[in-house]
């Protein structure tokens, strides 16, 4: 009448089975207040056979009250199940769900239905998914664990290499053994309507019907992963990409951090949450050993405006980046960026080297480090910046000619903030504010900021703030 499972006691368990001790068949009812449950079939484990032949009715399982989840989450399903074994690598058969209810915290998810198939011929595996939501499948050569592991081995020795710790990527090869088994397992996934599991999740997720996604992964002493999609719309959080195109193309070698990568992303038009348009969108990486190329460019729609990125990224003792030959137009104006620049990450220590936007006398200069150290602090210099500069890319507009000296510190422990800048004939949509000149320094005795702030209009003074 009761059984304890995973730390939980089921209670009011009644069943007319037919019990040996390696076989099961009959009916079953659980009616436990956290789950409610009527199934009938078989379970056959003589001569290691393992099938199950089942089929029933869950009427309520409350995964948190059962120690099955940590979230709050209902299921609810009619089932009908065939297979043979009980491990992922080995199963085979099919199984159906219909009618499904999913809660899932304050969300919940209904479904018709879903069918899975598994079946394994000649060393060859074949898996597929299909309901209302998704379809998906997986053909190949392979176990189950080992995909799962393998792949997980993957990303994470990708991490290290970004992450570039000398040390922690040291000891990881040190005490890392084995070579990955040789399969090769290819993948088609048909995101059919998705927008059930993103409400269900709460996530402010939008995806064009019917987004296919192909790929193959290729393990062995060097692991190849391949990636291709054709997405026509997707948003998030208000950034919206339309007619994408997405490709990726990885391989490493197991015992070594040499990498040899290709990301390929274009969109034909992108829409901001500023209300910010821009097309033709075009994103390239090449990855070799411990060297990255890149390229991004995008134009503005109904504008000139664009932007040419370019540059190169080392892993060495420290990660350099570098921006090569870039070009930003915006109203008319080119502003280049100076090749002789430099940014050097380790761990969270950053160190900015001669970083410079600059259009004829016009100019933005950083230098300096963002760290823990609160000695250390990072520079920005701006030179006769004209401030309509920024209209295409905000709803206001402004004009005037801004000159600032700005230095911020702590940045890991909530900023510290000195600067010094004037405003000639600040204009905020046509209306004059005037002329603006402003200090803000920090006294390390008293430890206060020292403040001296003034609007100056049409040879007035209407603002005057010190203090």
């Amino acid at each position: 009448s009761s059984i304890g499972i995973r730390g939980y006691n089921y209670t009011n368990i009644t069943t007319n089975a037919r019990f040996s001790s390696m076989s099961f068949a009959g009916m079953v009812t659980v009616k436990d207040p956290n789950l409610r449950l009527s199934a009938e079939g078989s379970i056959d484990l003589r001569e290691n056979k393992n099938i199950i032949n089942v089929q029933g009715k869950l009427d309520t399982a409350l995964l948190h009250n059962i120690n099955l989840s940590t979230k709050k989450i209902a299921l609810q399903t009619k089932m009908k199940i065939n297979i043979k074994g009980f491990e992922l690598d080995s199963l085979t058969g099919t199984a159906d769900f219909e009618k499904i209810f999913v809660s899932y915290e304050k969300e919940s998810l209904t479904l018709d239905k879903i069918h899975m198939v598994s079946e394994k011929q000649n060393n060859q595996r074949y898996l597929a998914v299909q309901s209302s939501v998704v379809d998906a499948n997986t053909k190949g050569n392979f176990y189950f664990s080992d995909i799962f592991k393998d792949f997980q081995t993957l990303l994470r020795e990708f991490q290290l290499n970004i992450k570039n710790d000398q040390e922690a990527i040291s000891e990881y090869y040190r005490h890392k053994t084995g070579q990955p088994k040789s399969y090769e397992a290819t993948f088609n996934i048909n995101l059919k309507n998705i927008q059930p599991i993103v409400r269900l999740l709460n996530m402010k997720l939008k995806l064009a019907d019917s987004t296919l996604f192909a790929g193959k992964f290729t393990s062995g002493r060097t692991t190849i992963f391949q990636a291709f999609s054709d997405i026509k719309f997707v948003e998030y959080n208000g950034l919206k990409l339309i007619d994408n195109e997405v490709e990726i193309s990885a391989s490493k070698i197991s015992d070594s951090t040499n990498i040899l990568a290709m990301a390929f992303v274009t969109s034909r038009a992108q829409e901001f949450p500023s209300r910010l348009k821009t097309k033709n969108l075009l994103t390239e990486a090449i990855w070799n050993k411990d060297h990255i190329d890149f390229d991004f460019q995008a134009d503005q729609q109904d504008q000139n405006n664009y932007v040419r990125l370019s540059g190169m990224v080392d892993f060495e003792d420290s990660t350099h980046i570098q921006f090569t030959k870039s070009d930003i137009k915006i109203i008319d104006r080119i502003w280049k960026i100076n090749p002789e620049n430099s940014i050097t990450n380790r761990g969270k220590e950053w160190y900015i080297d001669n970083l410079v936007f600059f259009e004829s006398d016009h100019r933005i200069k950083v230098n300096g480090h963002v760290s823990k150290d609160p000695e250390k602090n990072i520079s920005v210099e701006i030179d006769n910046f004209d401030l309509s500069t920024l209209n295409p890319l905000i709803t206001e507009k402004l004009n005037g000619l801004l000159n600032a000296d700005i230095e911020l510190s702590n940045l890991y422990t909530g900023f510290t903030l000195q600067n010094s800048l004037h405003v000639s004939e600040l204009k905020f949509n046509d209306f004059l504010v005037g002329d603006i000149h402003g200090t803000n320094a920090w006294n390390r005795q008293e430890k206060k900021f020292i403040i001296d702030f003034h609007v100056d209009r049409l040879k007035n003074r209407i603002v005057n703030i010190t203090g």
